[in-house]
């Protein structure tokens, strides 16, 4: 196997915020996702101006000036964020970076409004 082909499978690429800035995959709006129903608060905080995501990135930056400085929410959160926030990722990288979702949007840390956690009686869910 030539060694261009051997990079050519292994390359990925990967979309970093600058400074301050987040990177969020927004949830569909639609009531369905393939087979699975969107929860109903999902689409009731759409209605209300805002919108529900999975942070994928964040900058070097983000949260530095707040508080002590560390980030409030990590990677893999689902969060609320005003629903006009950020900027669309382009489609060509939108595609290179995760080719299944619909839309990434950059945005400032500050656009955060709040972190999602799911609870089933006492039991945090995970992910």
């Amino acid at each position: 196997m030539s060694g261009k082909t051997e990079q050519a499978r292994s390359s990925r690429v990967e979309l970093i915020p600058a400074g301050h800035r987040v990177l969020v995959r927004p949830h569909n709006t639609s009531a369905q996702v393939g087979s699975i129903y969107k929860p109903e608060v999902a689409r009731e905080m759409e209605r209300r101006g805002t919108s529900v995501g999975i942070l994928i990135a964040i900058g070097m930056n983000a949260w530095k000036g707040f508080a002590n400085g560390e980030p409030w929410a990590k990677v893999g959160d689902e969060v609320v964020y005003s629903k006009y926030a950020g900027v669309d990722a382009d489609d060509e990288l939108r595609r290179l970076f995760d080719p299944t979702a619909e839309r990434l949007v950059y945005m400032n840390d500050e656009d955060i409004i709040a972190i999602v956690r799911r609870y089933i009686g006492q039991a945090l869910l995970i992910g």
